[in-house]
């Protein structure tokens, strides 16, 4: 893992604008601190990078002067794939256990989702837990992806149906 990966500012790809266009956020002091992160660094936010998404032109209808994001993102994304990797080598040696529908066999699409599943995996952990260190963005990032797959398999399968009957 490149040391430029690891402690640089992940690229935001997408954005969600739940406000109607035009409408400014309330400004709100309580929040002065991230800003102050901004121009001068907080002990407490040494795992993080402190981003204005506003800089890259990204809708950002919030109070919230800036948004942090754990400096370890890099770490967390490798640790996914790595357990991604060891999951499908058990399931191509026949171990138990079921892949969500959209990862199951080697198409194209099913590698387009693998990529998309560890993206949104690392997306959700380094926005959630900004201040994790090392160790704890490699574990969340995990977690992340159990959770996730867990959720395709229960969703894609009979089982979900028949829980309910």
């Amino acid at each position: 893992m490149s040391p430029a990966k690891e402690l640089g500012v992940r690229p935001i790809r997408y954005a969600f604008d739940a406000v109607s266009a035009g409408r400014q956020p309330q400004k709100h002091s309580t929040f002065q601190f991230l800003a102050n992160a901004r121009i001068s660094p907080l002990p407490e936010f040494e795992n993080c990078n402190v981003v204005d998404p506003r800089e890259d032109r990204i809708p950002w209808p919030c109070a919230f002067p800036a948004s942090l994001q754990c400096k370890y993102w890099g770490v967390g994304e490798e640790a996914a794939y790595e357990l991604l990797q060891e999951i499908l080598r058990a399931k191509t040696s026949d171990e138990q256990g079921l892949l969500p529908e959209k990862l199951q066999f080697g198409t194209a699409a099913a590698s387009r989702n693998l990529v998309e599943l560890v993206d949104s995996v690392v997306t959700r952990s380094i926005n959630i837990f900004p201040a994790a260190n090392e160790s704890r963005a490699r574990i969340m990032a995990k977690l992340g992806l159990l959770s996730f797959m867990h959720d395709g398999v229960y969703s894609s399968t009979a089982v979900s149906d028949s829980l309910f009957q």
